[in-house]
């Protein structure tokens, strides 16, 4: 993390554990997306539940959030 920091990265950190619900770790990034006006990437490491087709048919995609 001190390497995006370094490069002027501005570090927003949530730690979820293996079991934290795809649907949860999605509305998490979309509430971020919704309060911070630059954020525009999202870099996610680890082990973490991955949404399913059926599933991300279901979920607005981050690009239909309305700006703020």
């Amino acid at each position: 993390m001190n390497d995006l920091s370094g490069d002027g990265w501005q570090i927003i950190l949530h730690d979820f554990s293996r079991t934290t619900p795809d649907i949860y770790i999605k509305a998490t990034i979309a509430n971020e997306y919704v309060m911070y006006n630059d954020v525009n990437a999202a870099l996610i490491l680890g082990h973490l539940a991955v949404a399913h087709l059926h599933r991300q048919m279901e979920l607005a995609p981050l690009s239909r959030l309305p700006q703020m």
